[in-house]
């Protein structure tokens, strides 16, 4: 299914899950983080919501916007999470080959 869930996230819901693995949005899947988190509603556990299509040649700053775009559909769809602004530096990815990052 490799993230094409959204035609089956009421679904999906109505097992009563803990978690889901393969929340993957277009153009690779089908659904947006965002949108399964409305869906499946705050306590169902969620991996994924990244297309990893988008992160081939990215460069350390356009990594960390596309993942501030993904953490912010969820704090749309979730209220209890701070906004992504709030993480700051705190936000720090180590990219293989780069000096993305702390050492």
């Amino acid at each position: 299914m490799c993230g094409f869930l959204k035609g089956v996230l009421t679904e999906l819901r109505e097992t009563g899950i803990d978690g889901i693995e393969a929340i993957t949005p277009p153009p690779l899947g089908d659904t947006p983080i965002g949108l399964a988190r409305e869906q499946l509603g705050p306590d169902v556990t969620l991996i994924g919501g990244l297309d990893p299509t988008q992160f081939v040649g990215a460069t350390p700053d356009r990594t960390r916007k596309l993942i501030h775009e993904v953490l912010a559909q969820i704090v749309v769809a979730n209220r209890r999470w701070r906004r992504p602004e709030s993480l700051g530096d705190r936000l720090i990815l180590r990219l293989p080959g780069t000096n993305a990052g702390p050492p």
